[in-house]
């Protein structure tokens, strides 16, 4: 196993397609990081997570290596899921 560290703006699936080729490897991610409990999750810049050395697809994940890191989400357009409402993020007045 591996370890990697989340650049701000990444979610999971991101990762799955850096490290693993495709989405797929997403259940690898959650499988592995007991601290994520689904796709929707928030990760935060700086978070190690493990990862594993195989991949989903060898061939996309090579050809995607020249153009990582990916980071879909921007502070304008944050995800909602599970996992998305955390308290210490708001203030109650």
């Amino acid at each position: 196993m591996n370890n990697y560290v989340v650049k701000a703006g990444q979610s999971l699936l991101d990762i799955a397609v850096e490290v693993y080729g495709d989405v797929e490897g997403v259940h690898w991610l959650i499988e592995d990081n007991p601290m994520v409990y689904g796709a929707t999750d928030r990760l935060r810049a700086g978070q190690v997570l493990v990862v594993r050395p195989e991949t989903v697809n060898f061939r996309y994940q090579a050809y995607l290596q020249e153009f990582a890191p990916f980071a879909t989400i921007t502070k304008d357009d944050q995800p909602e899921g599970v996992g998305y409402w955390w308290f210490d993020e708001y203030t109650i007045q």
